[in-house]
Parts: C-alpha cells; sequence; structure tokens
C-alpha cells in the first residue's frame, strides 16, 4: 500500500507517530555536545589540578531504576596535570590547544570518572551488586577551575574493596564516597581507571561530610 494512504488511514486512527516509522521518517538527530565539538565544552584552566564532577547513577532496569545524585572532587590526571605530568606529557600539555584541554577535561569526568563510580557502586564493598543488575552513571562538569596541594603528587593505587570504601551511595538518595579512599574500581570484569592509566586521585580534604547510612 502507497504511503500516503497508510497516512490518511492512521490520522483518522489517531497513530500519527506509527506513521512516521512506517514510512521512513527519522526523528531529528540529538544537538551535538562537548563530545563532538569542543566549542561546546565549559572552560577549564590548563594550570588547574582539581575539577568537580556531579554525577547521577541509576541503579534497576530502564524506566523502573532507581537514582542516586552527587559530587566528587578528582584531581586531574597526569596529562592534563602540569605539576604530576612527565617531561613528555607536560611538553604535550603546553602545546595543547585550549579547546582540545576543555574537552579532554570533560570527557575525563563523563568516561572515567562516571565508569569509575559504576564500578565502585557495582563492587560497594561488603554489599555487591550482581553483574547482572544494570547499573548507569553520568557525570558532568562546569570544568577544571580548581587547586588542591592533593593534586599536585600522584596518589596511591587502592583497589576499592571492603576495607576502603564501606559504601558509595545512601539511603537519602545521595552519592558520598567521604569513606572510600580507593582509586581504582574493578567489578564483572570492568576496572576504571584502565589497567593501562594512572588510578583516580581525588582530594579527600574536600570531601562531602557523610549524610546517611551506606544502602545495604
Amino acid at each position: 500500500m502507497p504511503c500516503g494512504w497508510i497516512r490518511t488511514t492512521l490520522v483518522a486512527l489517531g497513530a500519527i507517530t506509527v506513521l512516521a516509522a512506517g514510512c521512513g521518517i527519522s526523528p531529528d538527530p540529538p544537538p551535538p555536545t562537548c563530545a563532538d565539538d569542543p566549542s561546546l565544552c565549559p572552560t577549564s584552566t590548563k594550570t588547574a589540578t582539581l575539577m568537580g564532577c556531579e554525577c547521577k547513577c541509576t541503579i534497576g532496569m530502564f524506566g523502573e531504576g532507581r537514582s542516586w545524585e552527587g559530587g566528587l572532587n578528582v584531581c586531574l590526571p597526569p596529562a592534563l596535570n602540569v605539576h604530576t605530568a612527565s617531561p613528555e606529557q607536560l611538553r604535550a600539555l603546553t602545546a595543547m590547544s585550549q579547546r582540545e584541554f576543555d574537552q579532554r577535561a570533560y570527557r575525563y569526568c563523563s568516561s572515567t570518572v562516571s565508569e569509575f563510580l559504576r564500578l565502585a557502586i557495582k563492587g560497594r564493598g561488603s554489599y555487591p551488586i550482581s553483574c547482572a543488575t544494570p547499573v548507569e552513571c553520568e557525570c558532568t562538569t562546569t570544568g577544571a577551575n580548581g587547586d588542591s596541594r592533593l593534586c599536585r603528587k600522584a596518589c596511591a593505587d587502592v583497589p576499592c574493596v571492603s576495607e576502603t570504601c564501606i559504601g558509595v551511595i545512601r539511603k537519602d538518595e545521595t552519592i558520598d564516597m567521604s569513606e572510600c579512599t580507593c582509586t581504582r574500581a574493578a567489578s564483572c570484569s570492568g576496572e576504571a581507571p584502565g589497567a593501562d592509566e594512572p588510578p583516580l586521585c581525588r582530594d579527600h580534604a574536600r570531601l562531602p561530610q557523610r549524610k546517611g547510612m551506606p544502602e545495604p
């Protein structure tokens, strides 16, 4: 049947959305983001060492999950940190354009930090979550513009286990890693940061106070 005939019939039935798919009409693509265009990224400072990431994590099936929100203060990795960079990394950092730096700082938060948080929740100390249970985290930042003496030096590589991370999510639906001193999370065959990447350092002195009991 011709598409026009189907259109008339479906309009009469109030099912226009079905028509759009049947006639090959695609929805508008999402607008570009910082990941696509560095000019859309929040501005960061190339001499910064500290970045705040605001995160939201959902546990459970899509549309039926429960969500937690909170922030993490993370140190910029050596490749973006003038104080911890190797001589080679420092040369590359000096030559890096401002927009590329903005985009890489944003990606560190949206990719590395979000995956670290997701796996930390998966393994979360004494209360591991089944590998079959979906856990998704999204982190964003307004840019790396802070400085901390703790972020001016490398941190130890500490796995997230029950002794180093009591809990990540709390009953008041907040994310709180104030009782976690770990810098690398692993769960269900995943690891963040990756095995070939430096640990994720944080400014523990700026961590928020505990707001509630860990989620069992």
